[in-house]
């Protein structure tokens, strides 16, 4: 685990009670990282950090330790704020012989039903704003955490037309573009296999693809990767927001959690709303992306120029039935 004393979880929420037993915690520190910061850094990123943790003095003199203190630091906080969530709610319960009891003690009182709801939306806003924090420090420093940089996940990522959370809010308004991202990424590969790989044709997808895994695009494949980008954002928000908890507000689109979905949800109205405007925007640039290859084919050897239809009228004749018995002028 990332985290093995009460002081360290009161460091980054200090209203927990001192005298807390840190035994209680731990289960929800395990579901915690399955739950939340494997999908978030990997399962990969977990395990150096892990191990590391381990075997760490405290100390900071080594540049290793330096760096890696300094991401632990993110993950811990990110860690605690998850963690409490899950377990607010049962702290306080017992499930044994007797079946489900509730502990009490002199001087306490059960806490009024809007102070929990109050805590459970700080605590939920909380955490998805330090683990989209997370993914920024790590993309920001990434040539310190190559554990991080270089996993299959990333690897994966770099192969996309639209390959990062940095690269969506580069086209749609979002409070929290990288953890949004993380949940479309099946809908940005749908989209580059049902639409981009039907404009470009397989021979270009696929070489775009060889050059954007190996770094080495050319001027004219970065730029024409630049005019893909658009068409797979838009798509690719109209293939998966149906599925996905989101609300809007004045600084764009934020995906919920399980604990913020019902309380801070947007209606069914506006979210048809974002996604008939979206796919009016993806129809828009599939149209730019088509003319852009049409009228600068030359720089595309492997592109294949669409073939005109042709005029169904140019080349019609009357068919000669006059030697049919049934014929009549």
């Amino acid at each position: 685990m990332l985290l093995s004393s009460i002081e360290e979880i009161k460091g980054y929420y200090s209203r927990l009670n001192i005298n807390s037993d840190f035994t209680s915690f731990t289960s929800f520190i395990q579901d915690a990282e399955i739950k939340y910061l494997t999908s978030l850094i990997g399962q990969e990123t977990i395990d150096v950090m892990e191990t590391w943790y381990e075997n760490w003095d405290g100390t900071t003199v080594d540049p290793v330790d330096e760096a890696n203190a300094k991401l632990l630091s993110h993950i811990q906080r990110c860690l605690v704020y998850y963690m409490m969530l899950d377990a607010a709610p049962t702290l306080a319960l017992d499930l044994g012989d007797n079946g489900l009891t509730e502990k009490t003690t002199d001087g306490t009182t059960p806490v009024r039903l809007f102070v929990y709801d109050k805590l459970v939306e700080y605590l939920s806003q909380s955490a998805d704003t330090f683990a989209e924090n997370l993914l920024l420090f790590l993309e920001v420093n990434a040539e310190d955490y190559l554990f991080w940089d270089e996993s299959e996940s990333r690897q994966n990522q770099r192969k996309l037309f639209l390959d990062g959370g940095k690269r969506l809010g580069e086209f749609i308004p979002m409070t929290e573009p990288r953890r949004f991202y993380l949940g479309m990424i099946p809908s940005v590969n749908k989209i580059e296999s049902l639409i981009i790989q039907e404009i470009l044709g397989t021979a270009l997808f696929e070489e775009l693809k060889t050059e954007m895994a190996a770094g080495t695009l050319t001027t004219e494949n970065a730029l024409l990767v630049l005019k893909i980008r658009p068409v797979v954002a838009y798509n690719a928000m109209v293939d998966c927001l149906p599925n996905m908890s989101v609300a809007v507000g004045s600084t764009g689109i934020r995906i919920l959690n399980q604990y913020d979905s019902q309380r801070n949800r947007g209606t069914d109205d506006t979210q048809i709303g974002i996604v008939m405007q979206y796919r009016g925007n993806a129809t828009t640039y599939e149209a730019l992306l088509r003319k852009f290859l049409n009228d600068n084919y030359s720089d595309y050897p492997l592109y294949e120029v669409p073939l005109l239809p042709t005029d169904p009228g140019a080349n019609f004749q009357i068919a000669d039935n006059t030697f049919k018995r049934s014929f009549r002028f």
